[in-house]
This record gives C-alpha cells, structure tokens and sequence, in this order.
C-alpha cells in the first residue's frame, strides 16, 4: 500500500498537512499525527489508498460527517483526496485524542462508577447521532476517545441511516461494550458474560444491557430509554424501539431466548397505562350489584308493585346485553325474567378480538419509520423502482406527529396485515418489515 512507500515522516498530504509521527497501522489505511489551521491544532490525519474498494463512498461518508457537532463527538476537521508519493489517496483530519478505552481494558474494568462516566456521555453522543439521521456504526472501545477531561466518541465511521447505518446495531454494541467495561470480556453467544453482569453490576446496568442485547432489532431499547434509565427516570413512557429511526438490519441473535409475540400498540400502551377493558369491568361488576340488590328488592315486594320496566338482564355484560324488547321482558307480575343474547352471526364472529385484544383493522405493513419526511420519501422511491408491484406509500399518522413511515398498505385487518407482510419478505424487501396498527 501507499503507505509503505514512506520513508520519512516529512511527507506533506494536499499541501497543507504534514504527516507526524505514526500512530496506527492497519490493512487498508494508516494514521499519523498532523497539525490543522493556521493555530495548529493537535490532529490526526487517516490515509488510504484510492484505488481500494469503497474509497469513493468513504470520502463522500467523511465529508458528510463534517457537519456533526456535538461535546461528546470527535470532530471532523477537512476530509479529501490528493498524490501522496506518485499514488492517489483520501484522508480525513480529525482532532486528535490522548488515550482510547482499548488501552484502558487492556490492563483494568473500570468500577461502576467509571461505568457510568463513560456511558452517559456515548449514549449522549448516539442520541445526537440517531436524532441526525445518522448511526455510529462502530461503537468500541477503540472508538471511545478521551480528549483531556472529556470523553468522546470517534465520528469517521458515522453513517447516514438511509445509506445503510443501523441505530438498533448502536445500541446492541452499547450493551457489549458495557460488558466489556466491567467484566473486560466481550460476549461470545453463548450469554455468560451478560448473566455475569446482571448477577454482579450495580444498578442500573443489568437492565440497560439486558434490554440492549435484545436479539429483536425492533425491541432493543433507544438512546432516550437507555438516558432515562441513567436519570432513574425508567418509568417515563418512551418512544417504543420499534418507532425509532431505524432502517432496521436483519438480528443476529447472540443471545437464544424465547422470543415473545410481537406486541400490538395496545400492548405497549398497557406496560404504561390503565387498560380500558379493567374500567369496563369495574363498571360491568358496579351494574350487576345495582340490579342485584334491585331484583332482590323486586322479590320481597308485593307483586302487583313490579313493574316490566325494572327487570333487569340477568348476569348478563353491559356490553353484551341486548336491546330490551318485549319479547325480553315479563308478561306480568309473576313471569319469569329470561334474557338471552342473541347468538352471533357468522359475520361477527370473525370480529371478536383475538387473544390479546388485537384489533381487526386499522393495521399497517411497515418497511421503515423516520423522523423527517425526505428520506422517507426518498426511500419509497427507491423501493417502488425496485419492486413496482407493491403500492408504497409514505404515511404520518394522526397520533404520532413524529414519525413518518413507509408502508405498503394501510388500514388492513391483522391478518391481511400479515399476509401482505410475508409476501413482501418473501419478494426480497427486508425481513424485518413489521406490521402495526397506526390510525
């Protein structure tokens, strides 16, 4: 590669930067100290061949992380390409860091309390990058930086989510490196490095990482949650995984569990709320004790003193009682009340809410959720190029003025739904295309 070529460190990259002394060397690129700005910032430059594979796109990632400004974010200085002893590269100047966590690992874990300095401020860092649109898409301790007092996380591996960067991938590499920082192990599949951690942390780590090596990509928690765990604020409602902006990868499970049901919004609404169907209940048993008490009243009472209108339908729902006709109410004094609901149609039984409580409309098939309206338009178009013989639409619903996804039918029953989805995966959109009822 090029940079064998060097036989001093005098070398001058695009004219304006003059290579220092080595600092890292590896297969595709290599790192030296470098000076930027008339003040001579303390930086690092990064130079690779141009004639690698994927140069053109890296250089047009580096540029486009350039506008990333953030305290706990390694900052992008210029990024180009240029001659460098006869042969064409690309660089990137960045500012450059005393120590990394790697070298920190290497000799000791850090206590809790070290724990917690460093995830506060990397998952400030992600919650920056994920509301830009963009995912770290490398978090480990090598990338994890400490520029005198201040903790910062590398910023050349930052790609946008649109052009194939995961923020569920982010949160998953959170929790390894969570269990590296306390355990210097690095999880191997098998899960024993996280039961280590969740028998021997302290709090709150054993939940965050618990929730961050989710297998399901759609139920690894958010940069927001992992925050308002560190804040002791857990019980906040937050956005649910599954409405982030993700492009969502395919999961690689490195921990087997029993992966449970894929939740409705009446699920996760339930884990914050009151469900409606307890109030019902409550006013149901209120009812039936009323007329309970009314019909005892009835039997003690003369029985010319009974009226057909007070009869009430015996231990029979409020939601399920029909209206009274007289077909349902006494012929007399002495009749016995019979009230019976009617059986149900054919048509209806196929309305009755499934075990639990799904509704039968109002469900969506959805490829992607973002925060913005252009790339999720952007990304219909691309996915209407690709597969013409689906309609893909871009659709913000009226109870999340937040999120903008891109589906590929709307109101549809739960089946329906499901059916559509599975055609989908099975014509080659991404396999983690989920439905959901979205009104």
């Amino acid at each position: 590669m090029v940079n064998e070529f060097l036989s001093r460190n005098d070398e001058i990259v695009d004219g304006a930067y003059r290579l220092g002394a080595l600092i890292k060397r590896s297969i595709r690129s290599t790192v030296y100290k470098t000076e930027f700005g008339a003040d001579g910032l303390p930086a690092v430059i990064k130079i690779r061949e141009y004639e690698a594979p994927g140069s053109d796109e890296l250089l047009e990632r580096w540029r486009n992380a350039m506008e990333l400004e953030h305290p706990n974010l390694l900052k992008i200085y210029a990024a180009g390409s240029s001659m460098l002893n006869g042969a064409p590269v690309v660089y990137v100047v960045m500012e450059r860091a005393d120590e990394s966590l790697n070298g920190v690992l290497a000799e000791r874990a850090l206590t809790g309390d070290e724990t917690r300095e460093l995830v506060e401020p990397a998952v400030a860092a992600l919650q920056y990058l994920h509301r830009k649109g963009y995912a770290h898409s490398r978090l480990s301790p090598s990338n994890v930086l400490a520029v005198q007092d201040r903790l910062k996380l590398s910023s050349d591996n930052a790609v946008r989510v649109n052009d194939g960067g995961s923020t569920a991938e982010d949160m998953k590499a959170l929790g390894v490196l969570i269990v590296q920082a306390l355990t210097q192990q690095v999880p191997n599949g098998n899960g024993q490095p996280e039961l280590e951690i969740l028998r021997k942390a302290p709090n709150p780590f054993p939940d965050i990482v618990r929730h961050c090596l989710d297998p399901d990509p759609a139920r690894r928690w958010t940069a927001e949650q992992v925050e308002a765990t560190l804040k002791g604020r857990a019980g906040e409602p937050v956005l649910p995984a599954r409405e982030r902006l993700v492009e969502k990868a395919p999961a690689v499970e490195a921990y087997p569990t029993v992966r449970p049901e894929r939740d409705g919004p009446d699920e996760a609404h339930a884990r914050t709320s009151i469900p409606k169907w307890i109030y019902a209940a409550i006013a149901a048993l209120i009812l039936i004790v009323v007329l309970s008490a009314v019909m005892r009243k009835r039997d003690t009472a003369p029985a010319e003193a009974v009226s057909p209108a007070v009869v009430p339908p015996a231990a029979v729902s409020p939601a399920a009682a029909p209206p009274r006709t007289p077909d349902t109410q006494t012929a007399g004094p002495t009749a016995t009340p019979e009230v019976q609901a009617p059986a149900p149609k054919p048509e209806q039984r196929t309305e009755v809410p499934r075990a639990r409580g799904r509704k039968a409309d109002g469900w969506s098939v959805i490829v992607a959720a973002y925060f913005s309206r252009e790339p999720a338009e952007k990304r219909m178009r691309d996915m209407m190029r690709r597969w013409p013989n689906f309609k893909i639409g871009v659709f913000q619903p009226q109870t999340d003025q937040t999120h903008y996804y891109v589906v590929l039918g709307q109101n549809l029953s739960e089946d329906q739904a499901e059916e559509l989805r599975k055609r989908a995966v099975d014509s080659g959109l991404p396999r983690d295309t989920y439905i959901k009822r979205v009104m």
